[in-house]
């Protein structure tokens, strides 16, 4: 388990140091299959992103736009715990369908948008700052339920074209904090086993830290267009996985 965790943590990390969020993603179906149980899933996974990002925060310090950063950390409060206190009473195959139907629904809005409007430009900071919070506010719901919480701010900051160096430096803080906020009210609710995942941290922190800083090296240097297919791809298959997760649950 130790070895093919570690690969999984490797890959994982990798990626989403090149697009900002998707270690998660690719992370939680993986160490299920070889043998973590859920629960230590959940808790591996929160603590190797808010390690890894630490380090990603380190590197792109000076591209984090602090105010955006800010809401969207502020609007991830109130969607973690509103997460946090549904989870056990509602089905979670509800929440994961509901969660992939809204994500693509928001690709499909997005690829539409382009079509029509090859030229959009990025939204005013005033009229963005709503959706900055919101975004937050489904990024903490979405994290402490399906762990997908880097789906509304990345949809936000690919939408508003913002480069790749600013989309990787702003979800680091968004992960940084919300995870920490996570870990702390799984903490309080004794829902925090660290003490059977604490010898697997030890292997498997390293080589997440090192996948996400070669992902990071990559990423910027990325053009553009590439970026952002790559972006909304990973999207995709995040809203995708929900789907099938939850119609076969």
């Amino acid at each position: 388990m130790v070895i093919g965790g570690a690969a999984v943590v490797l890959c994982a990390a990798f990626l989403g140091g090149v697009v900002g969020f998707a270690y998660a993603l690719v992370a939680l179906p993986l160490l299920l299959l070889v043998g973590l149980p859920l629960e230590q899933v959940v808790v591996v996974n929160l603590v190797i992103a808010l390690l890894t990002r630490i380090f990603v925060l380190a590197v792109r310090w000076r591209d984090v736009s602090w105010p955006r950063s800010a809401r969207m950390v502020l609007g991830a409060l109130p969607g973690t715990a509103a997460g946090l206190w549904l989870v056990d009473d509602v089905p979670e195959r509800d929440l994961q369908l509901a969660s992939g139907t809204l994500v693509l629904l928001v690709v499909v809005g997005l690829i539409a948008r382009d079509r029509h409007s090859a030229a959009a430009e990025s939204m005013s900071g005033r009229r963005a700052r709503p959706l900055e919070w919101i975004a937050g506010v489904l990024g903490g719901f979405l994290g402490s339920t399906t762990s997908l919480n880097g789906v509304p701010p990345a949809l936000l900051l690919t939408g508003r074209r913002a480069n790749a160096r600013q989309i990787v430096a702003d979800l680091a803080v968004f992960f940084v904090a919300g995870n920490l906020v996570t870990l702390t009210l799984l903490g309080v609710g004794g829902r925090l086993p660290l003490g059977e995942v604490a010898p697997l941290l030890l292997w498997w922190v390293p080589v997440g830290v090192g996948g996400t800083l070669l992902g990071v090296r990559l990423g910027p240097s990325l053009p553009v267009s590439t970026f952002r297919r790559l972006t909304m791809c990973v999207i995709t298959a995040s809203a995708l996985a929900c789907l099938w997760q939850g119609l076969s649950g």
